[in-house]
Formats: C-alpha cells, sequence, structure tokens
C-alpha cells in the first residue's frame, strides 16, 4: 500500500496547508512519545518518502509505522518572552514518526496530532 498525503478542506481555516497521512485505510498521528514536544512546528515535504515499518515491541498489538524526514521550527526569541521584535525563526531537520491514529495514548501522557503542516 502506498503512502499518501490527504489536504484538509480550506474551508476548514485551522487546516489550512496541512495534510493527513494515510496508508491504505489507516490514518496516522504523531505523538509526542516519538516526535518530542511541540508537534505543531513540524512540517511534511509535500513530495516526503516514507519509511515503512512493522513495530511489534512498543504496542500490544503489531503495528505499521511511518518514517521520513521533516522540517522543525523553533521561534527563538528573549528568554522569559512571548514575543520580541528582534524574534529570529529556526528550523532543522526532524525525524518524523507516524503511528496509527488508533494506537496515540497507549504510551505515555503527551501531544498528538494528524494535521501537519506541508512545505
Amino acid at each position: 500500500m502506498s503512502v499518501q498525503e490527504i489536504h484538509a478542506d480550506p474551508r476548514i481555516k485551522d487546516d489550512v496547508g496541512k495534510v493527513a497521512i494515510q496508508r491504505g485505510p489507516v490514518v496516522y498521528a504523531l505523538e509526542e512519545a516519538d516526535n518530542g514536544k511541540h508537534l505543531q512546528a513540524n512540517s511534511v515535504a509535500a513530495d516526503a518518502q516514507f519509511t515503512v515499518t512493522e513495530n511489534n515491541s512498543t504496542f500490544a498489538v503489531p503495528t505499521v509505522q511511518l518514517t521520513t524526514t521533516g522540517t522543525h521550527t523553533d521561534a527563538a526569541t528573549v528568554p522569559g518572552t512571548l514575543y520580541g521584535a528582534s524574534a529570529t525563526v529556526l528550523t532543522h531537520a526532524q525525524r518524523l514518526v507516524f503511528i496509527p491514529y488508533f494506537a496515540w495514548a497507549n504510551r505515555t501522557p503527551g501531544e498528538m496530532m494528524v494535521w501537519v503542516h506541508q512545505h
């Protein structure tokens, strides 16, 4: 089965420019346990290539994980402030691990995200 990037309906303003990752009938999600905090700062390329891996050890049932290299954006401001004129945006390559949506919240508490920015 091929991996597809499913585009959000542009009438849903919070999902404009975002995609969901799907393989066959299964929708995937990013989870903090694999990808760290601030999931909203991650993005995936329009032509991303995914590695498909069976995972038999982390979850109670066998699952298939999808891995790709995406981009993580960090906003650096003056420590202790939320905003600043001298803010600098920094980006770096980030390994992104997608797990089946049905499997999230089965390891540790944390963030989860289905709709991911596309660059």
